[in-house]
């Protein structure tokens, strides 16, 4: 039963596994969205108070998806080229390195909480129910890194709708919860920002027990809890190498991110607040559609590197990064005429402050999305083809040598504010986006990959 379903990714086309993927990442998304559309009904300074929150766990799906990248790359390759024997072995790593950096990320939140407020300026005002929220919110890490991994494995299985179903599972019980626990229906205690934290821990804990059950039932390996802290250096070695530069770029990309909001909090609560509205709802819906496009691509690129198809490896690329940018700068396009106005209004209740610093952003978008849609999709096929430095270094020169000084000198010297910081995103998408085109046109990934493939044939004899 474990591999009957081991060709899934390589008998579905791109459509069958972006569309869960997509429909899986906006549930997501939803999440944070219903808990930011419920805590704006009572005020927008609670908003502000969420951000602290909100990055900090969305910086520790970061650290805990570089287990699952490399998990589901490894694995999709293994299936590819028939490497069926090892494949329980990778999944047990994978889930007990997770659950320490899970753990570790928990305890460094519950006893540095302070010191990261401290580093993120954030105002007095807001400080008490910010450290309340992102404290709650950090009991939510562990079972985040556990679901992270299920879903991985079942992403190189080409089984990509679980994982959305799992995320359905989470905005019902994080919806329901918030009705009990944030507005106190039923006669229950209005817990504010606590009640909204708690809300998202059960709904990350439902989520879990869904994609477990979905993983016992398609992969089929059961998991044993002793196995999962055996240390394998050669399975560490192999997802660590796929895992770490991709977490090495997209951590890079989350500390300017956190640099730049600590610019954007001392320009003001509703700049932090804008900024907020416009990237957790916003923004994130428009990136959804290159990143499922780029998900799928990985999975696709990663099963046919396993049984060495360079030629259709390069192709698929070429038509994946064709859908992605039409498509992005199509939704871009359609958010920028009005709809994204709509949204801003519905979360933030009419606020005219809101309103008159979010409009420019929207119609920086439809310069930025189509960036933005080069750099996820080429990058996730460069690391499903064992070439994952190449972005990690990219990532490192453009946001630090580029996008923290343009946020500063744009945002700050220039007084250009909230626009400003955007202005110097737009401008780190693009060079990357651009580098990890040409990146691709050169085939290094290929040189790599018939490198891998001859040491795992070596080990193998």
């Amino acid at each position: 039963m474990e591999h009957s379903s081991s060709g899934e990714a390589g008998k579905k086309n791109l459509f069958q596994l972006a569309w869960p993927i997509f429909a899986d990442m906006s549930l997501r998304v939803l999440t944070g969205t219903v808990n930011i559309f419920m805590v704006s009904q009572l005020s927008a300074l609670y908003v502000a108070s969420m951000t602290p929150g909100n990055q900090l766990f969305s910086l520790s799906i970061v650290i805990f998806n570089f287990i699952g990248i490399g998990t589901c790359v490894v694995i999709a390759q293994m299936l590819g080229s028939g490497e069926f024997r090892n494949i329980k072995k990778i999944i047990h790593c994978a889930f007990g390195f997770n659950i320490v950096l899970g753990t570790a990320v928990l305890l460094a939140v519950l006893i540095f909480s302070g010191q990261i407020l401290d580093l993120m300026q954030i105002d007095r005002e807001i400080r008490d129910g910010a450290g309340t929220y992102m404290l709650i919110l950090a009991f939510s890490l562990v079972p985040e890194a556990c679901g992270i991994c299920a879903a991985s494995v079942l992403r190189a299985y080409g089984r990509t709708k679980e994982a959305m179903y799992s995320s359905l599972t989470a905005n019902i019980i994080t919806v329901i919860s918030n009705l009990l626990l944030l507005f106190g229906f039923f006669g229950l205690p209005m817990l504010g920002l606590a009640g909204a934290a708690i809300s998202v821990v059960l709904g990350r804990l439902a989520s879990l027990l869904m994609i477990l059950y979905f993983y016992r039932k398609r992969v089929g390996i059961k998991l044993r809890l002793g196995f999962m802290f055996r240390v394998n250096t050669g399975f560490i070695r192999r997802i660590l190498r796929i895992g770490l530069p991709a977490a090495g770029e997209n951590l890079a990309w989350n500390f300017q991110f956190m640099v730049a909001t600590a610019f954007i909090a001392s320009m003001g609560n509703y700049e932090l607040a804008t900024h907020t509205y416009y990237f957790q709802t916003i923004c994130m819906f428009m990136m959804l559609f290159a990143v499922s496009i780029g998900s799928a691509t990985e999975i696709m690129v990663a099963f046919h590197i396993g049984a060495g198809n360079y030629e259709l490896v390069y192709r698929r690329l070429i038509r994946s990064l064709k859908i992605g940018l039409a498509g992005s700068l199509i939704i871009a396009t359609i958010m920028a005429c009005g709809f994204s106005g709509m949204l801003l209004d519905l979360f933030s209740n009419h606020s005219p402050q809101v309103a008159e610093l979010a409009a420019p952003l929207i119609l920086l978008s439809v310069m930025m999305e189509p960036g933005r849609a080069f750099n996820v999709i080429v990058i996730n096929s460069l690391r499903a083809a064992n070439d994952a430095s190449f972005p990690m270094i990219m990532a490192i020169l453009s946001m630090w040598c580029v996008a923290v000084p343009l946020e500063y000198f744009l945002g700050i010297s220039m007084q250009m504010g909230l626009l400003g910081v955007w202005i110097a995103f737009t401008c780190d998408e693009w060079i990357r986006g651009i580098s990890m085109y040409f990146r691709w046109k050169t085939r290094i990934w290929q040189r790599k990959s018939m490198n891998v493939s001859r040491e795992t044939m070596l080990r193998q004899v």
